[in-house]
């Protein structure tokens, strides 16, 4: 056991050598077992090579959105192998993520929306209604769009 700074300056013990960051947790994984599954939803199934690319194409993406590190985004997806992608790829970019459910209640979200600063929203296209006033069709099964007129 050691003690380690968290929180600004409060000093908590920990139990085991971890990784620094949820990346380099991939990462580690990666290295183990890079043929070995790391993600089944259903009939899709990911192993840890195929993670940790598709996560690094996605974190790009959002670098190629504007997005660099410290900035947060906004996670608006159900339970499927999107959401834990888009966590990994906002953590290899060094973005926060404010993580919404899917359960929340429109006012719930805008107001989450409104207050926590994020410059991007990932949602699922069902959930359009619940997080804005007006809406483009023939959107995709997961968007991405800039946090504006919530």
């Amino acid at each position: 056991m050691r003690l380690e700074a968290r929180f600004g300056d409060r000093v908590v013990p920990v139990f085991c050598e971890r990784p620094k960051t949820i990346w380099a947790m991939v990462e580690e994984a990666v290295a183990r077992n890079p043929d070995g599954e790391a993600l089944v939803c259903g009939d899709r199934r990911m192993t840890w090579r195929e993670v940790i690319s598709t996560s690094a194409q996605i974190g790009a993406g959002l670098r190629a959105k504007g997005l660099g590190r410290g900035d947060r985004v906004a996670v608006l997806l159900g339970n499927r192998i999107d959401f834990v992608l888009a966590l990994y790829a906002a953590a290899h970019q060094g973005l926060v993520t404010v993580l919404l459910s899917t359960r929340q209640q429109k006012p719930e979200i805008a107001y989450v929306l409104a207050n926590c600063g994020a410059r991007l929203l990932i949602h699922e296209a069902f959930l359009m209604r619940a997080t804005c006033r007006s809406w483009p069709t023939g959107s995709p099964s997961t968007t991405i769009r800039r946090c504006r007129n919530f």
